[in-house]
């Protein structure tokens, strides 16, 4: 059933985590500096909850303030609740924050939650993709990444790895 697929895939995934996610090349560097000039930086993650936490753990200590993955009866993405709760957390307002994502999902749920949406090109889905979901941006690399962020007057971004 799909039920045991799933949960034959989540033991796997949990003992094989590290060894097959990792961060895309600049992001570490990227990250650290926006952490450094005092933005405020969250996950949002469709992975389970724990899973989520684990790998922003690992790669990335001391780097986000907030991690929220899928917990049991919250709906995963594009539904904005964990989004919205995510920024309560964090005290952002939805008019400095800026969603960044790697697919049509993250797009969606940007919307859904009022804010704007950056698509990387480095990630999951093609620029088509994030284009024909109605990205409102889109950044080639992280260098161009971190000039949309930090040049703003705005002190909450939400960036979203997972």
């Amino acid at each position: 059933t799909q039920a045991v697929a799933l949960q034959l895939f989540q033991k796997h995934y949990t003992a094989n985590m590290f060894q097959y996610t990792q961060p895309y090349p600049g992001i570490p560097q990227l990250l650290a500096g926006l952490r450094g000039a005092g933005v405020r930086l969250g996950v949002l993650s469709n992975k389970q909850h724990n899973l989520a936490c684990s790998i922003v753990e690992y790669y990335f200590s001391g780097i986000f303030q907030a991690v929220a993955g899928l917990q049991p009866g919250a709906a995963p993405k594009p539904d904005p609740a964990s989004l919205l709760a995510l920024m309560e957390s964090l005290h952002a307002s939805p008019a400095a924050t800026l969603y960044v994502g790697d697919s049509d999902v993250d797009v969606l749920t940007a919307h859904n939650a009022g804010l704007p949406a950056c698509g990387v090109l480095w990630g999951f889905r093609t620029r088509a993709e994030l284009e024909s979901a109605g990205a409102d941006t889109l950044a080639a690399n992280p260098e161009a990444l971190g000039k949309l962020i930090v040049p703003s007057n705005t002190a909450n971004r939400i960036i979203q790895t997972g």
